[in-house]
């Protein structure tokens, strides 16, 4: 039991701290005016091999502007992963993902995965190596907590997530603090390995501007 509630505030804290560092990271910034989206996403994560030990990603996401309904994105995203004993996994794949607004670009992406899960908790790590065509690359960052909690019999996540800008060629995109995902999601069963996860995301950019996001999401995943 003592173990138990040292690792729920080691959770607590992980969010806490991530959401104090967006807020302090840019205490002078000027207000921008938030905007507002909707995504889509479905995401099949099946085993490979009756050990159950490697696994696929499939993934596809559509972004909508919501003020006009016009497509701002899309996300096609791929990988290969290994169970690591019950409590981490690993992952590597690519990345589509063709952008529509505010300027039109396609993106080619490298990404790597690592999981970890200690109770009610899940640190996640991300590294993107993202390829712009004709338009150079970076490498991204990505670090995020979650915890899983029920609330009147339903899981509910709480998820925080902080992006960075570790490297870059041939563009000129700011090192260092990129945005920062606050994420509230309910998770819903459906039908046998199917769920459905209803939730609201909030993003902070580091210029100030916010954005809202409505997410829908089908998740399929065989135990």
């Amino acid at each position: 039991m003592v173990r138990l509630v040292r690792l729920q505030r080691i959770g607590v804290c992980t969010i806490v701290g991530c959401l104090l560092g967006t807020l302090l990271a840019f205490p002078g910034s000027e207000a921008v005016a938030a905007d507002a989206s909707t995504w889509a996403m479905f995401l099949a994560i099946v085993p490979l091999d009756s050990a159950a030990i490697w696994h696929g990603w499939f993934e596809g996401q559509q972004r909508w502007q919501l003020a006009s309904f016009d497509a701002s994105q899309t996300v096609l995203r791929t990988a290969i992963g290994r169970n690591l004993g019950s409590d981490a996994d690993v992952w590597a794949g690519y990345a589509w993902v063709p952008v529509y607004r505010p300027r039109p670009r396609r993106e080619h992406r490298l990404w790597q995965q690592a999981q970890w899960r200690i109770e009610r908790f899940v640190l996640r790590f991300r590294s993107e190596e993202r390829f712009y065509e004709r338009a150079g690359g970076e490498l991204r960052l990505r670090f995020q907590a979650r915890a899983t909690l029920h609330v009147g019999g339903v899981p509910v996540v709480l998820s925080d997530e902080v992006f960075a800008i570790a490297a870059r060629w041939d563009r000129s995109t700011p090192l260092g603090y990129e945005q920062n995902r606050l994420q509230l999601r309910a998770l819903l069963p459906l039908v046998e390995s199917v769920r459905l996860e209803l939730g609201y995301l909030h993003i902070h950019f580091r210029n100030g501007a916010m954005q809202h996001v409505a997410r829908v999401s089908v998740v399929y995943q065989p135990r």
